[in-house]
């Protein structure tokens, strides 16, 4: 079974978290399959939890940014990974796994982010950060 959706691709900025549609000149661009599944999952991970304004959205976003500027040790990772498994346990993922960059930017937790779907991965970087 593939996942087969279509969304509109989100360019994400690096020093202020805004996303922006991607565009090719003045046309939109468009996801195909995993990367839409991926984009999604990282869009709810870098939203606080309950920060949307909308009762339909209420439980949309993550804990993530509880540990913010906290030492990064084994219950660290741990509680990372938990609110992570919140998250992906929404969507129709089979696998996840992270790697935390050890180095970050005050205000900011930067990790890499493998999902995997019908045998397929897909991972790339997601900083989740106050600014």
């Amino acid at each position: 079974m593939s996942y087969d959706k279509q969304d509109l691709r989100l360019e994400f900025e690096e020093n202020n978290f805004n996303m922006n549609f991607k565009t090719n000149g003045v046309d939109l661009q468009y996801t195909q399959d995993l990367e839409t599944l991926w984009q999604a999952v990282v869009c709810e991970l870098m939203t606080p939890f309950g920060s949307v304004d909308s009762e339909r959205f209420s439980n949309y976003g993550s804990y993530i940014h509880r540990l913010i500027g906290k030492k990064i040790n084994d219950f660290w990772l741990k509680e990372l990974e938990f609110y992570i498994q919140l998250v992906v346990d929404n969507y129709p993922i089979d696998k996840f796994d992270i790697e935390v960059q050890k180095k970050r930017k005050a205000g900011t937790i930067t990790f890499t982010l493998a999902i995997l779907k019908d045998g397929i991965k897909k991972e790339g970087d997601v900083t989740v950060g106050t600014n």
